[in-house]
This record gives C-alpha cells, structure tokens and sequence, in this order.
C-alpha cells in the first residue's frame, strides 16, 4: 500500500520524515563534532545548521518524492534553505538566551 496518496497520508509521510530527519541530522553534527573534539554545547562551523537540513531534505526525498519535488525542485530553494538556516538558528538561539530558557547561547539549561 502506497501512504503518500492523498493529501493526509502524504502529509504525514512527509511530516515524519522532515521531523525524523531533522533529529537524526542534528544527532550526526553532534557525533561529528565529538569526534573532532568539540565539547557539549561548543560551535562546530555549519555543524550545528547543516545536518539537520541536509538529512531532513535527504529523507524527504527517499519517503515523499512528489511533495519534495514540488517543493524544493525550484532551482533556488535549497540553496536559500542552506544560506537562511545558519543566522535562522544563531538568532534562535539568542533569544532563547534572553528568554532565559538557555545559560550560554549554544546550550539548554
């Protein structure tokens, strides 16, 4: 049975694999960085942003091939997508700051 036809099956279908693939991403950045010596909470360049986009986008692709087609084939979109998130993911993380919701800008309380 094929769970991407229809508009709900396809959006779920899609919805976990951008999901999944987003933790699975940040899961692999945090692996790398350990493993070149970076600490829990430190900056590994484009470590931090990358992973997760790129793993989300992969598995979109794998699970939900219409849906990534439409989406992300313009020829633009995923370049935009790899240039927005790394300033996207710093300012998240200052206002989480400021908020107080983390103790340094990298890292949850």
């Amino acid at each position: 049975m094929d769970y991407t036809q229809g508009i709900v099956g396809g959006a779920a279908v899609s919805s976990f694999s951008l999901s999944f693939g987003s933790l699975t991403g940040d899961v692999i950045g945090s692996f790398i960085k350990r493993r070149i010596g970076i600490e829990r909470g430190g900056k590994g360049f484009l470590l931090d942003q990358w992973p997760f986009v790129l793993v989300a986008l992969l598995l979109l692709f794998v699970f939900s091939r219409h849906f990534f087609s439409i989406v992300y084939m313009n020829f633009l979109a995923i370049p935009e997508l790899l240039i927005v998130t790394p300033p996207l993911h710093r300012a998240v993380n200052i206002i989480g700051y400021k908020m107080k919701k983390k103790d340094v800008h990298g890292r949850r309380t």
